[in-house]
């Protein structure tokens, strides 16, 4: 983070030096992605965490961090460069577009909170809304 220089763009010559040097934590080991980027994105969208336009305060996922799904695993079409600031858009007509396909069964997601979960591709499209949606005072039962 230090060596990141956050005067210039992402893919300044000094800040392109550092693709090469993404943590592990990014590293998805079932993705053979090219070296330098990531499927893991935050999802971002009018009804999520990360609307287009603004931000969102804590206090402002009314459904509670643990209730709302911030970070996807997205498809290994969607890989990015891990510095670049480019999120997975969210869509509410197909909500599980673009999710992960590496894993047979499912894709991980991490909650507000911190939690990672396994997210079976055989989840209720309305249910993913709602862990989606900061706001919408559904009821999810585990």
């Amino acid at each position: 983070y230090q060596q990141f220089h956050l005067d210039e763009s992402w893919d300044s010559p000094h800040n392109r030096q550092l693709i090469q040097l993404m943590p592990e934590e990014y590293v998805d080991p079932s993705v053979p992605a090219q070296l330098g980027t990531t499927v893991f994105q935050i999802i971002e969208g009018d009804e999520t965490m990360f609307p287009e336009a603004g931000n969102r305060a804590f206090r402002d996922i009314r459904d509670g961090l643990s209730n709302t799904i911030m970070v996807v695993e997205a498809s290994r079409e969607e890989a990015v460069i891990w510095t670049k600031p480019d999120d997975l858009a969210f869509s509410m007509v197909d909500p599980l577009a673009n999710m992960g396909n590496t894993h047979p069964g499912g894709f991980h997601v991490t909650l507000g909170d911190g939690a990672v979960k396994f997210i079976t591709t055989s989840i209720d499209q309305n249910l993913f809304r709602a862990l989606v949606t900061p706001n919408g005072r559904e009821i999810i039962n585990e």
